[in-house]
């Protein structure tokens, strides 16, 4: 799917809605017109015809930005998801992709405001090239959308700063957009995401805790933590 004229668009607004399943395998969407202004995405994807339906789906699929300036925020995204009416959006994974960033690539990503709660936009062993001029990624949703599983400069493999140990019995969930190990040193159960995972004496004992997924200590005396990226 390539971009033409001055709106350097590569591709599709995939309308998705109802029960309507969008996958796509081994395309790429390439922007390639000559233009200045103008919208400047490789992805548009919104979601039609109420939530709760079935996501689209790109495997192996390459997309590059045109070569715009002048574009707002979202229209200057590698990939825009958008809420095209109040309510109405779409979960979006991406597997096994490539991103290409333009000269003037504001975001990997932009989530639109109006996409509601649990329509997640999931990367999983994609890579990423160049790099945005505003943000890496931007959920202006607030909904915490954002998911990255063995993806190629995304996936942090160090230590990662730690939040507080919350108390006893209160859940937490992962403060980042990736996979994470927690190694945990002390006396506590370990339930992540509802379910109990380890009873821990001593330690440092390694826990694995999803993107997106909560952790919860139950002790007496407080264990000690450290977060590594996976």
């Amino acid at each position: 799917f390539q971009g033409s004229g001055s709106a350097n668009v590569a591709a599709i607004a995939a309308a998705c809605g109802g029960s309507s399943l969008l996958y796509m395998y081994g395309f790429a969407f390439v922007g390639s017109g000559p233009g200045s202004g103008g919208p400047n995405i490789a992805l548009q994807v919104w979601g039609q015809g109420g939530i709760n339906h079935l996501p689209a789906i790109f495997e192996s699929c390459a997309f590059e930005n045109g070569p715009a300036s002048g574009t707002g925020e979202s229209a200057g995204s590698n990939v825009w998801v958008q809420d095209a009416q109040a309510g109405n959006s779409c979960p979006v994974k991406f597997r096994g992709c490539s991103f290409f960033a333009g000269p003037y690539t504001t975001d990997w990503v932009y989530v639109d405001a109006g996409v509601v709660a649990g329509d997640l936009v999931t990367y999983e062993g994609c890579s990423f090239h160049g790099s945005p001029i505003t943000h890496q990624f931007n959920d202006a949703s607030g909904n915490n959308l954002l998911r990255f599983r063995n993806c190629d400069g995304i996936n942090p493999t160090g230590a990662q700063t730690a939040p507080t140990v919350p108390a006893s019995g209160t859940a937490l969930a992962n403060p980042f957009p990736f996979d994470c190990t927690v190694a945990i040193t002390g006396t506590c159960t370990v339930t992540v995401g509802g379910i109990e995972v380890a009873s821990i004496s001593g330690g440092p004992s390694p826990v694995f805790v999803e993107a997106g997924q909560t952790i919860m200590l139950t002790y007496t005396t407080a264990p000690t933590w450290a977060w590594t990226g996976h």
